[in-house]
């Protein structure tokens, strides 16, 4: 059976950072299995918010786990943000808009300071996952879920 670009780039990725399983496991804080269950093909549809914490864990974007590229309309060059990349292609300027307000809002309603690092990092991905799910407005849950496991990290 041929593996998927998650299973690849998973599998890659914990080889070349030489984590054990069960240690991903548990600093991305899934269940046990989780991602054995995803590198066997028993788990094809990890959630948004597994993803998330496993990309975090091996430094890189859901995007570089997936193997997602952007998509582009002829003669553009069109990129995703990567973590050693300091482009942001902002397609939508007010959904952009909407995430980085709504990671500064938050945290500032948990009466917390974030790095600019941080602050760049969660308006990106809480952007990226608007971009993803076609959504006009940020999924607040998903914004609250991230930036609270982010702010958690943080102190």
């Amino acid at each position: 059976m041929q593996m998927s670009p998650l299973q690849k780039q998973l599998s890659s990725r914990i080889q070349k950072m030489r984590i054990p399983v069960r240690q991903l496991e548990r600093e991305a804080g899934l269940k046990a299995n989780a991602i054995t269950n995803i590198l066997r093909g028993v788990s094809k549809k990890p959630s948004a918010e597994s993803l998330v914490s496993i990309a975090k864990v091996l430094e890189c974007t859901i995007e570089d786990l997936l193997e997602i590229q952007a998509s582009t309309a002829p003669n553009q060059d069109k990129k995703l943000f990567k973590k050693e990349d300091n482009s942001l292609v902002i397609e939508n300027v007010e959904l952009f808009e909407k995430a980085s307000t709504a990671v500064l809002q938050m945290s500032q309603t948990k009466n917390r300071t974030l790095t600019y690092e941080k602050f760049l990092f969660l308006s990106r991905e809480i952007y990226n996952y608007s971009l993803e799910h076609s959504l006009t407005e940020v999924d607040e849950r998903f914004a609250g879920w991230l930036i609270e496991r982010t702010l958690a990290e943080v102190g």
